[in-house]
């Protein structure tokens, strides 16, 4: 009774074999919704097809650790500039500089994504990953905020290069968004608990 399949035609739950997929993708008279996925038979697979990928991690890693230590550095020296600024308000009673240093702190980081985002670009251009600098450009902004609506792409040698532009937005946009955080926080009990103000 527990061996009896749940179906009458069991065929669906056997192992696939390659060996049975001919040029209209289908097996044997039975549909399959994966064969699609199977479009190559391993006669039709050639090594070249297959990007050599490490190049892109040689070059990707650099970039990503270069990035993110940049990154930090400068959200560092944003840091010291609101610390000063909020400790400025709290000696001239100043409480509106609160609003002023959250909006200067989101222009400061978009920059900083954008210089990021410049530098991958240019990685680009100098690998001949993208045909033009603007084209490069577009490509990176889109990457690197995980965008990806730009209708443009690298040459197939680099596309690994996309991916990891991605991770390291993820990186740094999550570097940013807990810096923003933290600031919005300090502001707020800047400007809305005096008692609390340091």
């Amino acid at each position: 009774m527990l061996n009896k399949p749940l179906f009458e035609d069991d065929s669906l739950y056997r192992p696939l074999d390659l060996s049975m997929l001919d040029d209209q993708m289908s097996l044997q008279g039975h549909h399959c919704i994966a064969a699609p996925l199977l479009a190559r038979t391993r006669s039709d697979m050639k090594p070249d097809d297959f990007p050599a990928w490490g190049v892109d991690w040689a070059w990707g890693m650099p970039i990503i650790i270069l990035t993110v230590i940049f990154h930090a550095y400068v959200l560092g020296l944003v840091n010291r500039d609101v610390t000063f600024r909020l400790k400025k308000s709290v000696e001239s009673r100043y409480t509106f500089v609160s609003v002023f240093v959250i909006g200067g702190t989101a222009l400061a980081a978009t920059l900083l994504h954008g210089f990021e985002a410049f530098g991958w670009a240019i990685a680009y251009r100098l690998l001949g990953a993208s045909m033009t600098f603007k084209s490069a450009m577009l490509y990176s902004m889109s990457a690197i905020t995980s965008y990806g609506h730009a209708n443009l792409y690298l040459e197939p040698r680099w596309q690994l290069m996309g991916t990891l532009e991605a991770l390291d937005g993820w990186i740094v946009f999550g570097l940013t968004t807990a810096f923003l955080f933290a600031v919005i926080q300090r502001a707020w009990l800047h400007s809305h608990l005096p008692d609390e103000r340091s």
